[in-house]
């Protein structure tokens, strides 16, 4: 099984996984054989991917990260508390209970789960930008958490900040939230004030932790002292704050916007890298790396020998050198075989020249 972007599918292609609408509806089922129609239908919801089942990606299986229901139930009481709050400016009806249960769910999943080498792909399936953007970026949140060695309280804590990160924004003019392209200096200054809008709303609610309402004020501080909105350097940033603003930031750079389609998960990981100790604290860095990784699971690659092949299994350890298995060397279909990039004597001058889609 592989992830296929949207605009590579192709009819006569085989569904490996049911596909879910935004409100927990069943679009397709798994196995279905995908017409030009079912595509267009895809491709006009806002998916960017689905999962397919074909002879490359044959054994390859994905553990969710988090139940598909689960993870739908969370992103529309997101958008119920964000809708509340742009309505009235306050949430004194908000069911914040409802709220820790989902995040109680998600934390008891990611720890079963905490082994794991995450597929982030797995989160990109739909286009509601900014409820799935705070869901995405909780889930980043805790993959990094949990190889920080976090415990529960401060876990429930960075997912909530996570979660809420954005809740600022409800105060920004629309024009500015929605502008398709590039911001002016004075519509980015008023953008800045988000963080400092969701700070004050969150304390009025006294519903979030001092430690999560922190992390929500400074999540565009930067570790070089050069964010805002105070200019913040290193260890005077708190946890929250610096684990969100890395998750925060891969996941936007991932995710299709107006103004720009998304990067690959292997560029978006070059640039987490080349930002470790200037944008993104070094120690969170380095955990957040553990956990994601810039080929994923059935991520199909051509290596510097000419070959293609897809990724079957990551290391944490080894993050640029997965296992993989060959299928085509010098454009001619061969015989699958496995290489084991970090191991294999024969190939340890072969590296990955870059994710293709086919």
């Amino acid at each position: 099984m592989r992830i296929v972007p949207t605009n590579c599918l192709r009819s006569g292609m085989r569904l490996g996984k049911d596909v879910y609408g935004s409100s927990g509806e069943l679009y397709l089922r798994c196995n279905t054989i995908l017409t030009q129609g079912y595509i267009n239908r895809l491709k006009s919801l806002g998916f960017n991917g689905v999962y397919i089942e074909d002879d490359i990606s044959e054994g390859i299986e994905y553990i969710d990260i988090v139940d598909q229901k689960l993870r739908l139930k969370t992103v529309e009481k997101v958008k119920d508390l964000y809708m509340q709050v742009a309505a009235a400016g306050k949430s004194t009806n908000t069911d914040w209970t409802s709220l820790d249960v989902l995040l109680n769910g998600i934390l008891d999943e990611m720890l079963d789960k905490n082994t794991l080498v995450y597929d982030m792909m797995d989160l990109k399936q739909f286009d509601d930008y900014t409820f799935y953007h705070c869901v995405n970026t909780a889930f980043l949140c805790i993959a990094t958490g949990l190889q920080m060695n976090l415990g529960r309280k401060k876990l429930y804590d960075l997912a909530l900040g996570a979660i809420l990160h954005d809740i600022g924004k409800v105060y920004i003019p629309l024009a500015i939230i929605n502008k398709p392209g590039v911001l002016t200096d004075q519509e980015f200054e008023t953008m800045k004030t988000h963080s400092m809008h969701g700070f004050r709303y969150l304390k009025e609610t006294q519903k979030v932790s001092g430690e999560a309402c922190l992390g929500v004020l400074l999540h565009h501080e930067r570790y070089d002292g050069n964010g805002y909105p105070f200019r913040e350097v290193g260890s005077n940033i708190n946890y929250i704050g610096k684990i969100i603003a890395i998750s925060d930031v891969y996941d936007a750079i991932t995710s299709d916007r107006p103004y720009r389609a998304a990067w690959r998960a292997n560029e978006a990981v070059e640039y987490i890298m080349g930002n470790s100790g200037l944008r993104f604290d070094p120690e969170v860095t380095a955990a957040f790396l553990k956990k994601i990784v810039p080929y994923p699971q059935g991520t199909v690659v051509r290596l510097s020998n000419g070959a293609q092949a897809i990724v079957v299994e990551n290391d944490s350890n080894f993050i640029l050198r997965p296992k993989v298995r060959v299928f085509k060397v010098d454009n001619q279909n061969v015989p699958p075989y496995i290489i084991d990039m970090k191991g294999d004597r024969d190939y340890l001058d072969v590296t990955i020249q870059d994710a293709i889609n086919i």
